[in-house]
């Protein structure tokens, strides 16, 4: 695997180590994205935009933030990236990291 993979690889994975961190009651769905977003383009990356994390409840994919878009993206702006994290959230944080265009 040569230099650029590995980097791709190890910036991904610390950037879901960092939005772990993050993702804690009192902080913000925006704190968790902004995370993933600076850390990633920091290090010369970009994220991609139409695939997201997402909100687990009793099913994946549901929503636990009592609105219509369960949605945790790894870039801000966002809609719902005032929402306060509460605990017993459960979140699914994908980051998504790509070395070209932020589309897919």
């Amino acid at each position: 695997m040569d230099t650029k993979r590995n980097k791709l690889i190890q910036v991904t994975y610390e950037a879901l180590q960092r939005a772990i961190k993050v993702a804690v009651p009192g902080k913000r769905l925006g704190d968790i994205s902004r995370e993933i977003y600076n850390y990633v383009r920091s290090h010369g990356f970009d994220v991609v935009r139409e695939f997201t994390g997402h909100g687990v409840g009793k099913f994946l994919h549901e929503d636990p933030f009592l609105h219509e878009d369960p949605m945790i993206p790894n870039y801000v702006p966002y809609k719902w990236q005032n929402l306060r994290l509460q605990r017993y959230m459960t979140l699914a944080i994908e980051p998504m990291v790509v070395a070209g265009k932020p589309n897919v």
